[in-house]
């Protein structure tokens, strides 16, 4: 418990943010779900696969109206 105290009172956070933080790192799906939300938010960078699925569909646009 001191160890959770500690965390709470050097990152100024609540024991609810600690908690989902926990829940975050013990849990592949709300991981995967709270690290999709960053990288759409430009907080984490996009994953190769994404970054290409973007220049793809930047490509078929400019395709489909090529007086831009």
């Amino acid at each position: 418990m001191a160890a959770a105290l500690e965390l709470e009172k050097r990152y100024d956070i609540s024991p609810a943010a600690l908690a989902f933080g926990l829940r975050v790192l013990a849990e592949p799906s709300v991981r995967a779900a709270v690290a999709d939300l960053a990288r759409r938010l430009g907080r984490i960078p996009p994953t190769p696969s994404r970054a290409l699925d973007f220049e793809k569909e930047r490509a078929l646009r400019l395709l489909q109206h090529p007086h831009r």
